[in-house]
Protein backbone atom coordinates (compact mmCIF):
# COMPACT_ATOMS: atom_id res chain seq x y z
CA UNK A 1 0.00 0.00 0.00
CA UNK A 2 1.49 3.02 -1.22
CA UNK A 3 1.19 5.98 1.39
CA UNK A 4 1.35 10.18 0.16
CA UNK A 5 4.11 11.61 0.77
CA UNK A 6 2.23 14.68 1.31
CA UNK A 7 -0.48 14.60 3.84
CA UNK A 8 -3.85 16.43 2.03
CA UNK A 9 -4.36 20.47 2.27
CA UNK A 10 -5.87 22.01 4.98
CA UNK A 11 -8.68 23.81 3.19
CA UNK A 12 -10.83 24.26 5.99
CA UNK A 13 -11.52 24.79 9.48
CA UNK A 14 -12.76 21.08 9.83
CA UNK A 15 -9.60 19.85 7.90
CA UNK A 16 -7.15 21.73 10.63
CA UNK A 17 -8.99 20.52 13.60
CA UNK A 18 -8.77 16.91 12.14
CA UNK A 19 -5.38 17.53 12.03
CA UNK A 20 -4.64 19.10 14.98
CA UNK A 21 -6.48 16.39 16.66
CA UNK A 22 -4.57 13.34 14.68
CA UNK A 23 -1.26 14.71 15.47
CA UNK A 24 -1.74 16.44 19.00
CA UNK A 25 -4.12 14.20 20.51
CA UNK A 26 -5.15 15.45 23.88
CA UNK A 27 -3.97 18.80 25.74
CA UNK A 28 -1.16 17.79 28.40
CA UNK A 29 0.96 21.03 28.72
CA UNK A 30 0.33 24.88 28.16
CA UNK A 31 2.41 25.25 25.36
CA UNK A 32 1.54 26.66 22.17
CA UNK A 33 2.06 24.64 18.66
CA UNK A 34 2.53 26.87 15.17
CA UNK A 35 1.12 25.08 11.78
CA UNK A 36 3.24 25.84 9.12
CA UNK A 37 1.09 26.03 5.89
CA UNK A 38 1.87 26.34 2.37
CA UNK A 39 0.30 28.84 -0.16
CA UNK A 40 -1.88 26.24 -0.89
CA UNK A 41 -2.64 25.24 2.14
CA UNK A 42 -0.41 22.30 2.65
CA UNK A 43 1.42 21.67 6.02
CA UNK A 44 5.13 22.42 5.94
CA UNK A 45 7.45 19.65 7.69
CA UNK A 46 8.39 21.24 10.76
CA UNK A 47 5.91 21.83 13.90
CA UNK A 48 7.34 24.54 15.86
CA UNK A 49 6.01 24.37 19.51
CA UNK A 50 6.51 27.16 21.98
CA UNK A 51 6.43 26.92 26.26
CA UNK A 52 4.07 29.08 27.30
CA UNK A 53 4.96 30.60 31.15
CA UNK A 54 2.65 29.69 33.65
CA UNK A 55 1.27 33.55 33.58
CA UNK A 56 1.20 34.71 30.24
CA UNK A 57 1.83 38.45 30.08
CA UNK A 58 0.68 40.86 27.69
CA UNK A 59 4.31 41.32 26.82
CA UNK A 60 4.86 37.76 25.91
CA UNK A 61 1.72 37.61 23.28
CA UNK A 62 3.45 40.68 21.62
CA UNK A 63 6.68 39.23 21.37
CA UNK A 64 5.33 35.86 20.18
CA UNK A 65 2.71 38.00 17.37
CA UNK A 66 6.32 40.22 16.15
CA UNK A 67 7.94 36.81 16.17
CA UNK A 68 5.36 35.21 13.42
CA UNK A 69 4.59 38.63 11.91
CA UNK A 70 8.47 38.50 10.87
CA UNK A 71 7.84 34.76 9.97
CA UNK A 72 5.03 35.56 7.42
CA UNK A 73 7.09 38.41 6.40
CA UNK A 74 10.04 36.43 5.59
CA UNK A 75 9.51 32.90 4.66
CA UNK A 76 8.77 32.77 0.72
CA UNK A 77 7.52 29.02 1.31
CA UNK A 78 5.17 30.04 4.21
CA UNK A 79 1.58 30.70 3.28
CA UNK A 80 0.03 30.94 6.25
CA UNK A 81 0.33 30.17 10.23
CA UNK A 82 -2.69 28.32 12.12
CA UNK A 83 -1.68 28.58 15.64
CA UNK A 84 -2.85 26.03 18.46
CA UNK A 85 -3.11 26.94 22.45
CA UNK A 86 -2.88 24.00 24.21
CA UNK A 87 -4.39 24.73 27.55
CA UNK A 88 -5.43 21.77 29.55
CA UNK A 89 -6.13 23.67 32.43
CA UNK A 90 -6.90 27.15 31.35
CA UNK A 91 -10.15 28.93 32.45
CA UNK A 92 -12.81 29.54 29.99
CA UNK A 93 -11.74 33.31 30.18
CA UNK A 94 -7.90 32.41 29.55
CA UNK A 95 -9.04 30.64 26.47
CA UNK A 96 -10.83 33.49 24.83
CA UNK A 97 -8.22 35.97 26.12
CA UNK A 98 -5.12 34.37 25.07
CA UNK A 99 -5.95 34.20 21.65
CA UNK A 100 -8.21 37.66 21.28
CA UNK A 101 -5.14 39.23 22.91
CA UNK A 102 -2.67 37.52 19.84
CA UNK A 103 -5.55 38.30 17.07
CA UNK A 104 -5.11 42.13 18.21
CA UNK A 105 -1.45 41.86 18.64
CA UNK A 106 -1.31 40.74 14.83
CA UNK A 107 -3.73 43.30 13.65
CA UNK A 108 -1.30 45.93 15.03
CA UNK A 109 1.43 44.52 13.00
CA UNK A 110 -0.82 44.34 9.21
CA UNK A 111 -0.60 40.35 10.05
CA UNK A 112 -2.81 37.47 10.31
CA UNK A 113 -3.08 34.07 11.28
CA UNK A 114 -5.35 31.11 9.00
CA UNK A 115 -6.49 30.17 12.14
CA UNK A 116 -6.20 29.97 15.89
CA UNK A 117 -7.36 26.75 17.74
CA UNK A 118 -7.89 26.06 21.53
CA UNK A 119 -7.06 22.38 22.81
CA UNK A 120 -8.21 21.49 26.13
CA UNK A 121 -9.07 18.09 28.40
CA UNK A 122 -12.40 19.12 26.91
CA UNK A 123 -11.43 18.92 23.12
CA UNK A 124 -9.86 21.28 19.91
CA UNK A 125 -12.08 23.84 18.78
CA UNK A 126 -11.93 26.88 16.68
CA UNK A 127 -11.28 30.03 18.23
CA UNK A 128 -13.44 32.57 16.74
CA UNK A 129 -13.41 36.47 17.47
CA UNK A 130 -16.52 37.99 19.20
CA UNK A 131 -18.83 39.85 16.77
CA UNK A 132 -18.59 43.24 17.17
CA UNK A 133 -21.31 45.41 17.11
CA UNK A 134 -21.05 49.12 16.02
Amino acid sequence: MDTPSVLPALLTDADLIERVNLILGDAHRSQIWLFLLDAEGVQLPTLPVVRLPSSLREHHVEELAASLHGLLDHDRDLGSVAVVWELPRASHHDCEVYPSMLAAAMTRLGSSLRAQIVMTRRGSTMWKAPARHE
